[in-house]
């Protein structure tokens, strides 16, 4: 999950309230040394992975919106790794 230019203190907001989702793994994507900038947050984006019950996903999907409210909307990042999560309505 990416969201472009947020503070590094919105992010961490962020990934402590999804570390609140059972099943749910949580990680900051720090962004490459070489692409350092002291007016931005270093974060490349917010790693999530898990299996989650529906009830789960739901909230997840609810957290991302409510940030999505005050900030930008979220762009998903697909990796081999982890497949696009379907967080649409």
């Amino acid at each position: 999950i990416k969201y472009c230019d947020l503070p590094l203190a919105i992010y961490s907001e962020i990934v402590a309230h999804l570390e609140q989702i059972p099943h749910l793994n949580v990680d900051l994507v720090i962004e490459d040394p070489e692409d350092f900038d002291y007016y931005r947050s270093q974060i490349k984006g917010i790693y999530v992975s898990g299996k989650l019950e529906h009830d789960e996903f739901l909230l997840l999907q609810s957290i991302l919106k409510y940030y999505e409210k005050y900030y930008e909307e979220f762009k998903q990042v697909q990796s081999d790794l982890c497949p696009k999560l379907d967080l649409q309505d």
